[in-house]
């Protein structure tokens, strides 16, 4: 059966979505930890709690909202409706993480942040988990899987810009107070976030309607059933220790700029200069996985990148804005290979479940591949604070003591190259090759033809 390309505007309007989720979780990513701890000036460990606990939660829930997605049977989808009723809960929490704390004791104020980051995460898994889902769903074709990708991470990269000019925009915001600044800042930022999501919903249809009524299990079989499957959990494995070495350091990064460096002014010309590398590697590394397999490219692209985080121990020099965005650059390079597969490798890892088992389940794959990456970057948001305490960090100081700055410094560094290397060495084993994913999708389509001259 032949198969119709997706139209560019399907792709477009997919895509754009994922602006909106990405430019709210880079902003918190970047900017919250820094906020809670150097703006507002709230106990490190307070605030490393305050984000851990909500973002361990949100690990739990995003299998749950997979296989809750995965059963939907709207009329207009089971992914799409919880795209169009989750984003305006989204867009409320996003602008409440940033309340500025006027007054209040520290008892008062942390149970605001606790809940106001649960509900957070919620909303954030109640869009985000169905979205991915529903890019695995609009093409059966290995390679046009990664062109929908593509499209979703470029136009999240252009709002994990957005979001990095969070800080941006509340300096250039005329208001005496900091705190209200980025208030304001939030909820100038939620507008777009609104918007493009919302353009998802009414740019895009669903492709795959459930055969059969599927059986009830429970999350932790679903889980178990899941990591049994050989593919699915060395791609697990590789996110897992490659994202907990991006949230040390990412969480870390204004404080690096600003006590360290004493460039945190450039944070948002870094981060363009990164989203500028990243799109021109793109179209290089969608070539070369043109030729080679998914899995070749992650290695390189992992390695690559452990390199880059090794030089920056070197490239960041106090006052030095030019070695610092070169080091920008070369982690775009790099970083380009590692954000435009592994989502498409998911779908690939969907089909091959689907000729096990009969049943297509891409929400609980993509549910539990954000289950294992939060519950990192959950552990990775305590380990933030602890270390802040252990280094006798004082938030709003103007200047730290050389320990502080140390162990700043180390952990920035460490665990994200050990932990890269780590990753491309695991994906070795990797065997889901497009040979394989090409003879699956045969079988698929022969099963169904037969299935359909049956009925």
């Amino acid at each position: 059966m032949e198969r119709v390309p997706l139209k560019a505007r399907t792709k477009f309007g997919y895509g754009i979505g994922n602006f909106g989720i990405i430019c709210a979780t880079n902003a918190v990513i970047i900017y919250l930890f820094y906020f809670y701890t150097d703006v507002v000036v709230f106990p490190p460990l307070l605030v490393s709690l305050a984000l851990a606990i909500p973002r361990f939660w949100d690990a739990f829930s995003d299998p749950m909202m997979g296989i809750i997605s995965d059963r939907t049977k709207f009329s207009s989808g089971r992914r799409r409706p919880y795209i169009f009723w989750g984003t305006p809960v989204l867009v409320l929490s996003f602008i409440l993480l940033w309340y500025p704390f006027t007054s209040g004791g520290a008892g008062l104020i942390f149970s605001y942040m606790l809940v106001a980051n649960l509900l957070f995460t919620t909303s954030i898994t109640i869009v985000s988990v169905p979205y991915m889902s529903l890019g695995g769903e609009l093409s059966p074709e290995y390679h046009e899987r990664t062109t929908v990708f593509a499209y979703s991470q470029a136009f999240g990269m252009i709002g994990g810009l957005f979001g990095a000019a969070m800080k941006l925009f509340a300096d250039y915001i005329p208001l005496p107070n900091e705190r209200l600044c980025y208030f304001v800042s939030a909820a100038l930022m939620s507008v777009p976030i609104f918007v493009f999501l919302w353009w998802t919903f009414f740019a895009t249809k669903e492709n795959y309607l459930p055969e059969k009524e599927r059986e009830h299990v429970s999350l932790k079989k679903m889980l178990i059933a899941n990591l049994k499957n050989h593919s699915f959990r060395n791609l697990m494995l590789t996110m897992m220790i490659s994202s907990a070495g991006m949230m040390f350091s990412t969480q870390l990064l204004p404080l690096m700029l600003k006590y360290w460096i004493k460039l945190d002014k450039y944070i948002f010309h870094a981060t363009a200069l990164y989203t500028f590398a990243v799109f021109l590697a793109f179209p290089l590394w969608k070539k070369i996985g043109e030729k080679h397999d998914k899995k070749t490219v992650m290695t390189f692209a992992f390695i690559g990148a452990g390199i880059s985080y090794s030089l920056s121990f070197f490239m960041f020099r106090p006052g030095s804005a030019a070695l610092m965005f070169s080091w920008a650059v070369l982690i775009g390079l790099f970083g380009a290979g590692g954000i435009l597969y592994p989502f498409s490798m998911i779908a690939d890892i969907a089909d091959e479940d689907e000729l096990n088992t009969g049943t297509r389940s891409e929400g609980i794959f993509y549910g539990t591949f954000s289950f294992i990456q939060k519950l990192t970057i959950a552990c990775g948001s305590g380990m933030s604070g602890i270390v802040l305490w252990l280094s006798g960090f004082k938030g709003g100081a103007e200047t730290q003591t050389a320990k502080t700055l140390f162990m700043l410094r180390m952990v920035y560094v460490i665990p994200a190259v050990s932990f890269f290397i780590s990753a491309a060495l695991i994906y070795f084993s990797y065997t889901l090759t497009e040979e394989k994913v090409k003879r699956i999708k045969a079988e698929l389509d022969i099963r169904k033809r037969e299935g359909g001259q049956g009925q």
